[in-house]
């Protein structure tokens, strides 16, 4: 498998989900990948997700999924009929399967798509589903694309998972807010020039989210977030996480 060994480097970091979509790139041509971890109470959420570059993949009906349509999924119901230690499956779903009009509509159509191959893989809380996406320009994915993907499915959905336990949902709500809120200011006491966004994207940096909750929380791409950071960095004068961590604890007078 192609791309593997930098795959399975990039576990738990916010690179992970461009190799991932490399190494599924490889195995079935595809424009859009996510994995999504379902949870047994009915919750369901985005781990990571990454597109083929300059692809406009519409980021309302990933939205829309997620608000509205994942329990109509199929691949709910088979994770739920699926227990541990059982194996990875994969299971399609081209459009014309998806029975509901709306669901088919914002999460097909409105994204230009056509089919999708999922890995589905159980575990003890629930499971994930490992997402690849194919566009009508391209066309529905072809049997061997299938085939390549049944063969490497136990390997990816161990990755997946093992990034998914490292990138556990970071904390939401009034709190998590309020604590964006107060690293905002802290940054704005260090006076170096940050632009909104890169003083945005530090803050939640600060406050434990992950690139990917950040670009989500802020409506930008995952790309745009990790530009911000490697820009706050330099004016900041820092080089890693753990420099900003020092820097937002050192006396304003510094």
């Amino acid at each position: 498998m192609m791309n593997l060994e930098g795959m399975i480097d990039a576990l738990g970091t916010a690179t992970f989900p461009e190799r991932l979509y490399g190494t599924l790139d490889c195995l079935a041509p595809t424009e859009h990948v996510s994995l999504l971890q379902f949870a047994r109470d009915g919750s369901v959420r985005l781990v990571c997700s990454a597109s083929r570059s300059h692809w406009p993949f519409a980021r309302e009906a990933q939205r829309a999924y997620l608000e509205r349509f994942h329990a109509l999924d199929p691949n709910r119901s088979a994770l739920e009929a699926t227990r541990p230690p059982a194996g990875a499956l994969v299971q399609r779903l081209r459009r014309e399967q998806v029975p509901d009009a709306d669901y088919r509509h914002y999460c097909y159509d409105a994204a230009r798509l056509v089919d999708r191959l999922s890995v589905l893989f159980a575990d003890a809380g629930g499971g994930y589903a490992l997402n690849l996406y194919r566009s009508r320009e391209r066309g529905p994915f072809s049997e061997d694309d299938a085939a390549r993907l049944r063969e490497s499915a136990s390997l990816l959905a161990a990755c997946c998972a093992k990034h998914g336990r490292l990138r556990q949902a970071p904390e939401t709500g009034p709190a998590a807010a309020g604590r964006v809120d107060a690293f905002g200011e802290r940054l704005m006491q260090l006076r170096r020039g940050l632009s909104r966004r890169e003083l945005a994207v530090a803050a939640r940096v600060l406050a434990g989210m992950t690139s990917e909750g950040i670009a989500a929380d802020l409506g930008i791409g995952l790309q745009s977030v990790l530009t911000y950071r490697k820009r706050a960095y330099v004016k900041l004068g820092i080089s890693s996480q753990r420099g900003l961590f020092c820097l937002a604890l050192l006396p304003p007078a510094h």
